[in-house]
């Protein structure tokens, strides 16, 4: 732990529990609210009120609050900046946006995400990196575990098992990847525990990778064939690479694992075929290879025309937040991050929303030098997993979130040092 006076140590400590609280429930709640009190209150809300509120005390009482650039300064500087622009732009936004009081509430759930990764910054720069780090990866442990406990529930199963296949979240691809961040955040924080066992964290990975490649296949999810798979087959490759004294046992241990799977999921749900294959070569038949991407070419399509009728000063500032919304229909937008930026705040916000994704990517790189293995496999692929999504969704909901949560990881990683 960093100097801390004596009197502000277990103030700080109450203070990371808000943090471990916020970031698990972060991954796990969205969308299931599986903790929901009978007076609606859900951990998420819980841990985000206390760190808020426990840092405006500390703020009033000891002024000792301030953000540290440690490890990557100069870089963390322009995010940052590029960050409270971008909030700046959506506010300035809501001005001539078709539907005022949508933006305003996107606007605020943007700002909202902004102050508690601020806020989950502050209060992990006073302790060593390393700390930060296992707080942070075994938030995804908690929630790891709470996913698959609630996934495997009988009572749940009926409620919230969708016709596409084992998805707790309306979006399933979504919900894929809050759940490969939770497995490689325990992961990683295995990899930092057991530092001598290292066939016990590369089993960990092959077996974890196991279930999620299963799920996939079930699911119906062809997205996630395409930008989880793909990805997910090459860490399995580089961590069989890396334990090849043992690859033929853990490759045992998988095959069983996934065979075992086989037999227990359909059980599950009332299908017993590999729904995303079925869903893939039904597609190709009817529709083609472009079938593959549902309607989200014909809504890019749409997004086009309707950027080429804009007037010189949409094309700057862009037609106003949900105004593709208003247009198209409630709930409608162009799957693209992109084309979203550009329709509500033109040629402005949609640079800023490049710079800012392009700084995102190069802080996570950045951040993964001097780091064990499974923490590099962490930095590396989530960025890319992450940015293949917003290519095909748009910037609001658990993607959203999921940016934040990284974006804390990534700022934390960043001033990891060597200890003991």
């Amino acid at each position: 732990m960093d100097t801390i006076e004596q009197r502000q140590k277990i103030y700080a400590l109450i203070q990371v529990a808000c943090v471990a609280v916020l970031w698990a429930a972060s991954l796990f709640e969205t969308g299931v609210d599986f903790f929901r009190s009978i007076f609606g209150i859900t951990s998420f809300m819980l841990a985000a009120v206390g760190l808020v509120g426990l840092l405006g005390i500390e703020f009033f009482v000891f002024g000792t609050l301030k953000l540290k650039f440690e490890g990557a300064k100069q870089l963390k500087k322009a995010l940052l900046l590029i960050l409270l622009f971008y909030i700046a732009l959506s506010f300035i936004g809501i001005g001539w946006s078709p539907l005022p009081g949508a933006a305003f509430q996107k606007t605020l759930r943007i700002l909202w995400f902004f102050l508690l990764s601020m806020s989950s910054i502050l209060v992990l720069q006073k302790f060593r990196s390393g700390f930060a780090m296992k707080i942070l990866e075994g938030s995804g442990a908690i929630s790891l575990f709470a996913l698959l406990m609630f996934v495997f529930s009988a009572s749940n199963r009926a409620r919230n098992w969708s016709a596409n296949g084992i998805s707790v979240f309306a979006d399933y691809n979504v919900f894929y990847l809050h759940l490969i961040v939770s497995v490689l955040l325990s992961v990683a924080l295995l990899n930092q525990i057991i530092k001598k066992k290292v066939w016990l964290v590369h089993l960990a990975m092959l077996g974890s990778y196991g279930l999620l490649t299963f799920m996939l296949l079930y699911s119906g999810s062809r997205r996630g064939v395409i930008f989880y798979a793909i990805p997910l087959l090459v860490i399995t490759v580089l961590t069989l690479l890396r334990s090849r004294r043992l690859i033929i046992s853990l490759t045992a241990v998988l095959v069983l694992g996934i065979l075992v799977l086989s037999a227990a999921l359909p059980m599950l749900n009332d299908g017993t075929k590999f729904r995303t294959v079925d869903r893939i070569l039904g597609t190709i038949r009817q529709d083609g290879i472009l079938g593959l991407f549902g309607g989200r070419v014909e809504r890019i399509a749409q997004a086009t025309d309707y950027i080429n009728e804009f007037s010189v000063f949409q094309l700057i500032f862009g037609a106003g937040t949900k105004a593709y919304t208003d247009l198209f229909g409630e709930g409608n937008h162009p799957h693209n991050f992109y084309f979203n930026a550009f329709i509500e705040g033109g040629l402005l916000k949609s640079t800023v929303a490049i710079i800012l994704y392009f700084l995102f990517i190069v802080l996570s790189f950045v951040s993964a030098r001097g780091h064990l293995f499974y923490q590099k496999v962490l930095i590396y692929s989530l960025p890319v997993m992450y940015v293949l999504n917003i290519c095909i969704s748009g910037e609001d909901g658990l993607l959203m979130k999921l940016f934040w949560l990284l974006f804390v990881y990534f700022w934390s990683a960043c001033n990891l040092e060597p200890e003991g």
